[in-house]
């Protein structure tokens, strides 16, 4: 009996000394704090792309993270585009907007985000958002489906091409042809066009009083935006900016140093606009409002350093010359010394 006590008596006082140094767990997420996403649209076509919306609620005793993906994918590309903050009653809201491609014809699982916090006291955990299921819809209908034809075959007759048709397509080639040969012949003896004298930084401002974010019109706002930016590259920084793709401009660019101070911003407003225009990506208003000044800054300093070069190159025109000049001024500083006969 003395023994069973004393074993007794030991058992608790070691698990008394355990549980005075043990960490105490990581409880759930404390009131107020939530984490939730959304998606722009329940399904897409395969390579197509869509938004999903992050939203993060925060007590102000709580700190956090921004958050991220539990598990990554093969088969899914999510990157974090924009954030917006905003203070409400009981704390702040943060609502982050990410740039989701599917590359796979399933119906995938997007989630769950994870969001590190702490809290007031120096407890830490996460928070787990919710699961979407975006369904991906493939260009076939089946993996191994056949190609279908758009419309149902010409029926033309067994017995032979019919004799009207060919009454019908000869004279619309011959016309065709006689166009041809006009425009050819006209192509040759037409003087070469007058290009007028363009204010570079006029355009931009001319883009400006159209007024197209204010109606909606983001997608007109960057390709009116961007090509401005390609016709003035091509005709003020000697390569031809307008027959090339945006990569190659960015490569052409990278390599002339010449203009490092600007190649940066260039690029950044092509990538924005070719992200606007091919992945149907919407800026938020605080970046697509400076969209026009982000360009025309470059463009100004191009210009100024135009203008200076060819200051330079006429302060040096004239040097030369005024040096030619006094090479070529008969020296005049030696006098003509008498000789004692009066002869010279």
């Amino acid at each position: 009996m003395a023994n069973s006590l004393n074993h007794i008596i030991c058992f608790c006082f070691l698990l008394f000394c355990f549980a005075e140094g043990a960490p105490a767990p990581i409880a759930g997420p404390p009131e107020g704090l939530s984490i939730e996403i959304k998606a722009s649209k329940p399904g897409i076509v395969i390579g197509d792309s869509l938004s999903i919306f992050c939203t993060v609620t925060l007590p102000d005793s709580v700190q956090a993270g921004e958050p991220y993906l539990k598990d990554k994918s093969l088969f899914i590309d999510t990157r974090k585009q924009w954030t917006k903050e905003e203070k409400t009653p009981a704390g702040i809201r943060r609502t982050y907007g990410f740039l989701t491609y599917i590359l796979s014809a399933d119906t995938l699982k997007v989630g769950p985000f994870v969001l590190d916090f702490v809290t007031g006291s120096g407890r830490g955990g996460e928070a787990l958002s919710n699961v979407l299921e975006i369904r991906s819809a493939g260009v076939a209908e089946k993996a191994d489906a056949p190609p279908k034809p758009n419309r149902a075959p010409l029926g033309i007759p067994a017995k032979g091409f019919p004799g009207w048709l060919l009454l019908l397509i000869l004279p619309v080639l011959a016309s065709a042809l006689a166009w041809y040969i006009l425009k050819r012949r006209k192509k040759k003896v037409s003087a070469p066009a007058i290009i007028e004298p363009l204010d570079e930084v006029e355009e931009f401002e001319r883009i400006r009083a159209l007024h197209l974010l204010e109606s909606g019109q983001v997608k007109e706002l960057y390709l009116m935006v961007s090509t401005a930016m390609r016709g003035f590259i091509h005709r003020n920084m000697g390569f031809e900016a307008m027959y090339s793709t945006t990569e190659e401009i960015k490569r052409t660019l990278a390599r002339q140093p010449r203009y490092g101070g600007v190649a940066d911003s260039f690029r950044e407003i092509f990538e924005e606009s070719d992200m606007v225009k091919f992945a149907k990506y919407i800026p938020p208003v605080e970046i697509s409002s400076t969209v026009i000044d982000r360009a025309e800054a470059p463009v100004r300093k191009v210009l100024e350093q135009i203008a200076l070069e060819k200051e330079r190159a006429r302060i040096a025109a004239e040097e030369t010359k005024r040096r030619q000049a006094a090479q070529e001024a008969p020296d005049t500083t030696k006098e003509t010394v008498s000789a004692p006969g009066g002869e010279h």
